[in-house]
């Protein structure tokens, strides 16, 4: 079983791996997260590289510079602010749109996310949206770990390496003090629209609702979607298998 706060955590140790190898992946949204099935059931998958690229020079270390006035790179909706303002982006960025996804995941949606725009108008929308949206309206109805998540990363300098097990600790901390059904976490499908409503339903109708149950409805919600992903983009993707 992959609770939430597994989850969470696996998310973060895929994108150490792949900051560690000097990417930046610059595309994070829930398309590009996939889960394992039977024994991989417990493993977290980040795939399309497709806009990735080298954040510092693997020989020397040196980091790229800083640079503004570009276009919008990945999707807006799991976009960082800096992302939407046409600033470089770096390791930071990938942190704030790890956390948005989780927040998406729990809540069914974003703040930024309905909005009847389309194009550069949606997209100057959506910025606008998430500027004026505070931390705490983010995360009104989630634990305390989730806000102070998404002031780190937007705390991060340019250059700046996150501190991956002060993330790592806040969702330990989480898991320990949560009320959160995490045998419910897999079942995205189910999960209502507003994190303000009632909790997510229970797993599939059952006498005994298994793990298969479970991963039967994340497999029709999600993972149908980024299999074929997979196939049309084989070339550039990369699978980070955790044990």
């Amino acid at each position: 079983m992959l609770s939430l706060a597994k989850f969470q955590s696996q998310k973060l140790t895929c994108i150490e791996k792949i900051h560690s190898r000097h990417i930046i992946h610059q595309d994070l949204k829930p398309d590009n997260l996939l889960i394992g099935v039977g024994h991989g059931s417990h493993q977290v998958h980040i795939i399309d590289f497709g806009l990735s690229k080298l954040y510092r020079d693997p020989q020397t270390n040196i980091h790229i510079g800083y640079h503004d006035g570009l276009p919008l790179i990945g999707t807006a909706r799991f976009a960082s602010i800096n992302a939407q303002m046409g600033i470089e982006l770096s390791r930071r960025d990938d942190i704030e749109s790890l956390v948005y996804i989780l927040i998406y995941f729990l809540c069914g949606s974003l703040p930024w996310q309905d909005l009847n725009f389309k194009g550069k108008k949606r997209q100057a929308e959506v910025h606008k949206k998430k500027l004026t949206t505070t931390i705490d309206a983010l995360c009104a109805s989630l634990p305390i770990e989730f806000a102070l998540c998404v002031q780190y990363a937007r705390s991060l300098k340019f250059t700046e390496r996150p501190d991956y097990q002060y993330l790592h600790d806040l969702f330990s901390n989480l898991r320990r003090q949560s009320p959160i059904d995490n045998s419910e976490f897999l079942a995205f499908g189910a999960l209502t629209n507003s994190c303000a409503s009632a909790p997510p339903p229970p797993p599939p109708t059952g006498s005994n609702s298994t793990e298969a149950d479970i991963l039967h409805v994340y497999q029709k919600s999600q993972v149908v979607e980024g299999i074929k992903r997979c196939i049309l983009f084989i070339p550039m993707i990369i699978c980070i298998y955790l044990c």
